[in-house]
């Protein structure tokens, strides 16, 4: 794993995310069983990961090349009359 030393909240907050991954369901459910704030929670293991003690995540590069086709021009002019008799062309 890691060979820092962690402090007392860095180990409280370690085992319950191993525990949180073990189990069946949802990170935002085990902090709700345990009665943990999901978005601390979600900070201390972002910040174990910063500090090397859990994996990081995989990068994924979720950009997709698009290309835009301009669409052909209007053969024929448009004319639009509003009721109060204004027309635009």
């Amino acid at each position: 794993m890691t060979k820092h030393k962690l402090t007392q909240k860095q180990e409280f907050w370690l085992a319950h995310v191993k525990q949180a991954e073990a189990s069946d369901g949802s990170l935002s459910a085990y902090a709700k069983q345990h009665q943990l704030n999901l978005k601390l929670f979600y900070n201390m293991r972002a910040i174990l990961r910063q500090k090397g003690i859990l994996p990081q995540l995989p990068v994924v590069n979720t950009f997709v090349p698009v290309s835009i086709e301009l669409p052909q021009p209007a053969l024929e002019p448009c004319r639009i009359c509003l009721t109060n008799g204004v027309g635009f062309v």
